[in-house]
């Protein structure tokens, strides 16, 4: 895979009244927690069921709500510029699926630590490829909540972090490798609303 650039955005590629309404279509939706990928299964459904000790085990990673969304005109809007970032960056990853869409809400003091979004399907050999994020919240409506990568130099080892969201506006869509560690930082006033989704495909090669 080229890695000459790390991510790929394009500005207000989604009109701010669709990014509105998908806002208050998700807001429609029962919410639910904002889960992180855990290889036992009993700690997850603890989790759902707000088991105290389970929880404060998921707030040391992550504390965010989320509502999963599978429209196919949310798809529609993100189709064509996801293409369009795979071959614009260098990657052409080869993915054939998207994933539900994760509407994420992230209230005073939510945030989601570093990680990454790789996942495997053990019986399809599958992988997440791009992990794609569209900005749906203003930025002066909620201070905090950062987006930052944390990216290895191949060359000597060292990881820098880059926070990437000061020019990404309303309606604005970010595009990554998804193996790439990321992190938003805790908001610290206000609301925080985006819509997550992933690409699948066969493992890399």
């Amino acid at each position: 895979m080229n890695q000459t650039y790390n991510y790929w955005y394009f500005k207000d590629v989604v009109p701010k009244r669709y990014c509105d309404y998908i806002i208050k279509y998700a807001l429609s939706k029962k919410e639910e927690i904002g889960l992180t990928h855990w290889d036992n299964p009993k700690v997850t459904e603890k989790i759902k069921n707000k088991e105290p000790e389970a929880l404060q085990l998921q707030y040391k990673k992550r504390k965010s709500n989320v509502v999963w969304l599978s429209e196919s005109w949310i798809y529609n809007l993100i189709r064509k510029p996801l293409l369009a970032a795979n071959i614009n960056a260098g990657w052409n990853l080869k993915y054939d699926w998207i994933e539900s869409c994760q509407f994420t809400i992230y209230r005073t003091s939510n945030y989601y630590d570093w990680h990454s979004d790789v996942r495997l399907d053990p019986k399809g050999g599958r992988n997440r490829k791009l992990s794609a994020s569209l900005f749906l919240s203003e930025k002066e409506n909620y201070t905090g909540g950062d987006f930052e990568f944390k990216i290895q130099n191949p060359e000597n080892g060292d990881s820098k972090i880059t926070r990437i969201d000061q020019g990404l506006s309303k309606g604005s869509l970010l595009v990554f490798p998804s193996h790439y560690y990321h992190r938003v930082t805790p908001v610290l006033t206000g609301k925080r609303y985006s819509l997550v989704m992933w690409t699948v495909g066969p493992p890399l090669t």
